[in-house]
């Protein structure tokens, strides 16, 4: 799982970083060897702050929130949030995060390839320490969904408005069926062809429209469930009942449905 990223911004400003949450991290340890010196602890927020600032600008979403929850979590201890059961740990926590980012920081310089699901079990630690729900794979997953608006969709339909809306209700009846028999778990991996045969066939008639790599993305989902990499959740099922209105916007608006742009969160779940 990767996100977009500027490498060449990120090796402007990563000497920053690293000073920064050094003198972050210096702050802290003083904190902790005299907790009577608020001052430190809000000097390492000051600091967090900044980084916090510098990786929202070149774009790295997986560091940022990373920073962003070690700045929170540095705002709760100053604020008495934090339950006092929970304050050695939380700043073990928080120590322990200083000195994570700067390695994740360095790993994505050298390999120019950004991991932010490796920060999950920090970034969980940073909010139970604080008591806040934990996070999960999809906040950190950051697409380049670019190609969705930027293939043309200006050319002509290659069928008529009654021919593709006559098409189109034949294959949402197809996909509803097999749906419906995944759902039940009668011949599952049937229906999944089927399922998968549906976005195939709508794959080449959407050919140059917005839509083709929503099909395709469900061909690849569906393939998952057929070999047994993805797992058929109840969120899986939903999603595809979303893919379903998807189908039913062809049946009723024809070539302005194929013109639209499929909505970005359904593309991404």
């Amino acid at each position: 799982m990767s996100e977009r990223q500027d490498f060449i911004a990120l090796d402007w400003v990563a000497g920053e970083i690293e000073q920064t949450l050094k003198q972050s991290a210096r702050a802290l340890e003083a904190f902790i060897v005299n907790r009577d010196d608020e001052t430190q602890l809000r000097f390492c927020l000051t600091h967090l702050h900044q980084v916090h600032r510098t990786l929202q600008m070149v774009e790295f979403p997986g560091a940022a929130l990373l920073a962003a929850e070690m700045e929170a979590l540095a705002q709760a201890l100053i604020q008495e949030k934090v339950h006092a059961s929970h304050i050695d740990d939380a700043l073990l926590v928080l120590q322990s995060a200083t000195a994570q980012l700067p390695l994740y920081l360095e790993h994505v310089q050298q390999s120019r390839h950004g991991l932010p699901a490796a920060l999950l079990p920090i970034l969980n630690d940073l909010r139970a320490v604080r008591g806040e729900s934990f996070v999960s794979e999809s906040v950190l997953f950051a697409p380049d969904l670019s190609p969705l608006h930027a293939i043309a969709s200006s050319g002509e339909v290659p069928v008529s408005e009654s021919e593709l809306s006559e098409i189109a209700q034949k294959l949402r009846q197809m996909f509803q069926i097999a749906l419906l028999g995944v759902i039940r778990g009668n011949d599952v991996n049937k229906n999944l062809n089927f399922l998968a045969k549906v976005c195939a066939r709508l794959v080449k008639l959407s050919d140059g429209f917005p839509p083709q790599h929503l099909w395709r993305v469900c061909i690849a989902v569906l393939e998952g469930l057929l070999n047994g990499s993805i797992e058929p959740s109840v969120a899986i099922k939903m999603l595809l009942r979303q893919v379903d209105r998807q189908i039913k916007a062809l049946v009723d608006s024809g070539s302005t449905a194929m013109r639209r742009t499929p909505p970005e969160y359904l593309v991404k779940n």
